[in-house]
Formats: C-alpha cells, structure tokens, sequence
C-alpha cells in the first residue's frame, strides 16, 4: 500500500504533500503548485490564516538537479484542494484512501503519546544502571539505546534518522510508531535489568543477538 499521509518527526503532525496529490491523480506537478497557489487563501483560512507549509526538494531532472517547492497539507486542506480538482474516477478512489490513512494517522496519534511517556521512566532507570554500574566504561547509555532499537526494527539511532528524516541531532524515539515505542520500552527495561544483574555491555549484546529479534505484532 502506498503511503499517502505522513507525521512531522516530533511534532507528530499528519500531513500529505503536493507530490503525492500530483502522483495519485495523475496530474502534473506544476498543475497542483498552481491549484495550491490559486487557492492559497482559501486553504490558509481552513487553519486559522496560516499559510500552506512547504519544504524545498531535490529532484533529478533530464537537465540536472532542480529544487522545487513540495506543499505539506493537513487533512481540511487536502481535502478541499481535491473538491477543487476534477471529479475524476482516479481522483474519488485517490480521495477515499487519502481520509482512510488520515484516519489511521490519527489513531496513531493517540496511541503514540501515551507510548512515548511510558517510555521516558524506562529510559531514565537505563541511564542510571548504566552510570552506576560503568562509570568509567567506553559503553554508554546511547550504545544500550542502539541495541534495543536494532533489536526491534533492525536499526541504530543514526539509521532511524536517516531513513525517516529526522534531524541529526534528534531524539530517535521522536521518530518512532507507537507499536515500535512498546517494543523498545520492554527491550529498554530488559536491559536496564541486565545492567543492574552485574552484565557489561558486550555480555547484554551477545545474549541479544542469540535470541529471536523482537516480533512488533506480538
């Protein structure tokens, strides 16, 4: 299924862009820019009179690189941009499966706030285990951080960040689903046990990597 709706890291804001309206409508790109344009106004109003967000991309071109203007839309914007557009058999389906994922992002929404504080105290017990036990030792809490998290989507901080578009310097779990959130609190807390038991980071790595990696539906 394409992904049609996205969430700002951090602020956890779903949104839809004008390439991907463009792309499931089969329409050019430069024709929703200037939708978007025309009906700026229209669409500021739907959010208290703030402009449409926007983001500058890099696209391969036959003649080089060109950056171009991508439009972030919230859910109201997108959908009255859409009531702008022709009444097409391709624009209806498009629109239909664009409310379904809206729907769901914002179902995410609710799961994923209480999912990041739960793990905040699991988080904060780690980091003590980690200072208390090895103060003076090379492995650090953020190296723990980084076995859970590849543990249960295969991936370092750095890794989440890359492939998600986080900012370099932000916090990983800002980047993760709720369900994503879960694993790592458990795995965060069986570390975090581990520490306290006496194991150093290489003993608490190896155990891991001789168990099965983290199933996210269970």
């Amino acid at each position: 299924m394409t992904d049609l709706v996205f969430l700002t890291p951090g602020g956890k804001e779903p949104f839809t862009t004008s390439e991907v309206i463009a792309e499931q409508t089969r329409t050019s790109r430069h024709a929703v820019q200037q939708l978007i344009r025309t009906y700026e106004e229209d669409l500021a109003d739907l959010e208290s009179n703030k402009r449409v967000a926007f983001e500058m991309r890099t696209f391969q071109t036959r003649g080089g690189q060109q950056e171009v203007t991508v439009y972030h839309l919230t859910e109201q914007q997108a959908t009255l941009l859409i009531a702008f557009m022709k009444n097409a058999t391709i624009v209806r389906a498009f629109k239909k499966e664009l409310v379904r994922q809206f729907f769901l992002m914002r179902e995410e929404l609710r799961l994923w706030a209480p999912a990041r504080e739960a793990l905040k105290p699991v988080r904060r017990e780690l980091t003590d285990a980690v200072k208390e036990a090895m103060p003076d030792s090379k492995w650090t809490y953020k190296h723990f951080m980084n076995l859970a998290y590849k543990k249960v989507i295969d991936q370092n901080a750095e890794q989440i960040r890359k492939a998600r578009g986080g900012k370099p310097r932000c916090n990983a779990t800002e980047l993760l689903d709720a369900t994503e959130l879960k694993a790592v609190t458990k795995i965060t807390y069986q570390l975090a046990a581990l520490v306290e038991l006496g194991y150093n980071y290489k003993e608490a790595k190896a155990i891991f990597e001789l168990s099965p990696r983290w199933q996210l539906q269970c």
